[in-house]
């Protein structure tokens, strides 16, 4: 199909134009494949952390959806790096874009070592016929290979910089592993960590905590390995595995329902929590009963039960509020 005289002549227009053509579909499926697996994470996220933040692509794989397009693909890159062993290399560093972002501000990034590479699945032992073996894109050109990502942790846009070797504080990797959590600019300074104290009745009975913010409250998994940050474990049958993000922000303490709790609970006259919503806690602290449906706009939970229904007491381990929040009251003089 090509050859080596092929790679060397200007006056070959047929090896330029299936370059460029290949170029082309490589991206357009790159692009789609990238961008549909940020738009899955994007929800579990606040958008001041997405757009300060990048997801590292870790790997990216590209399918030939017919036995031609393989052929084609495997042997122009066969004899190309038979002339130039970095070609290859070479090639898909022109086709990666510098960055990928959503219109939600999810963004994501190719690393240096990042190398691509096409790999045939079932669909590329194939010979289709007719236009309905293929998907059409929107400029109505055959799309011709599909796209396999796999996208890394979280991680904030200096972390390049930071991870260079140097004597540094470890950096706190909540900021990494906690779906939805707010960003803390650079460490959790005294000012941003407060104790509380967690008051707990669940199907253990009662117990209590000292803890200091940020932490994270749910039931207990093993999958909360290397979470980044400390959890008290809640015993009871209808709360969820990260079901409260308590965290402190301006010397106010919150707490905050992320996306992928499946549960949320209610708060005494504050009524049923919802996702995504910050409720702060004052200094006569809140109460919450966990296992309250998503969709039920009434309380369900049962008090009484807590075996089933868990709830939590939480109170900051400062009780005076600092002078300068409270307002002066005015006075008349005589």
């Amino acid at each position: 199909l090509f050859t080596k005289e092929a790679y060397f002549e200007d006056a070959q227009p047929l090896t330029d134009s299936f370059a460029d053509s290949l170029a082309l579909d490589l991206k357009r499926s790159a692009i789609d494949a990238v961008l549909s697996q940020l738009k899955k994470t994007e929800g579990k996220y606040l958008s001041t952390i997405l757009k300060q933040s990048y997801f590292p692509i870790e790997s990216l794989i590209f399918h030939p959806l017919d036995n031609a397009t393989a052929l084609e693909t495997e042997e122009f890159f066969r004899i190309h790096s038979e002339i130039d062993q970095d070609f290859e290399i070479k090639f898909f560093k022109n086709i990666l874009l510098k960055e990928y972002r959503t219109d939600l501000g999810a963004c994501a990034m190719a690393p240096n070592d990042l190398l691509p590479s096409v790999q045939p699945n079932a669909h590329s032992m194939d010979n289709p016929t007719g236009d309905e073996s293929y998907q059409i894109t929107l400029r109505g050109n055959k799309k011709r290979f599909s796209a396999e990502v796999k996208l890394g942790i979280l991680k904030q846009k200096n972390q390049a910089a930071q991870d260079a070797p140097r004597e540094r504080k470890p950096e706190p990797s909540a900021f990494q592993h906690i779906d939805s959590a707010p960003r803390y600019k650079e460490s959790i300074s005294r000012e941003m960590s407060q104790s509380v104290t967690v008051n707990i009745t669940d199907a253990k009975g009662e117990h209590h905590h000292t803890i200091q913010t940020p932490f994270l409250i749910g039931r207990e998994s093993a999958e909360d390995a290397g979470i980044g940050m400390e959890k008290i474990d809640i015993n009871g049958m209808y709360i969820s595995r990260h079901q409260m993000i308590v965290f402190m922000l301006n010397d106010v303490i919150y707490g905050f329902i992320p996306k992928d709790a499946s549960l949320v609970g209610v708060a005494g006259r504050r009524g049923t929590l919802q996702k995504l919503h910050l409720v702060e806690i004052d200094y006569s602290g809140l109460t919450i009963t966990f296992g309250q449906p998503v969709e039920s706009i009434n309380p369900t939970v049962d008090l009484s039960r807590p075996n089933l229904y868990p709830t939590i007491h939480i109170r900051r381990g400062d009780t005076t509020p600092r002078g300068h929040e409270s307002t002066p009251i005015p006075r008349i003089t005589k």
